[in-house]
């Protein structure tokens, strides 16, 4: 499989359009989606000492 095809195909799966894969290197996934799920890891973690850290 090739990476752009990989690369939809888990778009497909997680029920996510982002960026193609030309753009990704340049402009990263959008803002929405990184807090969406930043705040479900930090919610999958509660309780533990485990950090989440989204990073740039």
């Amino acid at each position: 499989m090739a990476i752009k095809e990989a690369l939809e195909f888990e778009y497909r799966i997680m029920g996510y359009r982002g960026r193609s894969y030309e753009e990704l290197p340049f402009v990263g996934l959008d803002s929405t989606y990184v807090l969406e799920e930043t705040k479900s890891c930090v919610a999958g973690v509660e309780g533990t000492k485990t950090q989440i850290w989204p990073g740039p």
